[in-house]
């Protein structure tokens, strides 16, 4: 089931499992997940990026040991919206 169909509570659900889920069976660290979801949810909706996406780029951050400063910086630069990024 889709997020947007779901109420508050089912999202939060879905959210906390998908990061359980990345935890258990990969090297990424829940906290590192959480931590690079929470610097991003300011920009996600402007920059269209799902919070599933957001998880996948965090757990392949975190997978090749990139520190979650450097790569909320460069997440945040990278998206379309950033005129700068793209001239």
């Amino acid at each position: 089931q889709e997020l947007n169909q779901m109420d508050l509570k089912e999202r939060i659900l879905a959210v906390g499992s998908a990061i359980n889920d990345l935890g258990a069976s990969s090297t990424a660290s829940e906290s590192y997940l959480v931590d690079f979801a929470k610097r991003l949810s300011g920009v996600s909706s402007q920059a269209n990026i799902s919070i599933q996406n957001i998880l996948g780029y965090a757990s392949a951050l975190d997978q090749s040991g990139q520190q979650v400063e450097t790569n909320y910086s460069l997440a945040t630069l990278m998206q379309p919206s950033n005129k700068f990024c793209w001239q």
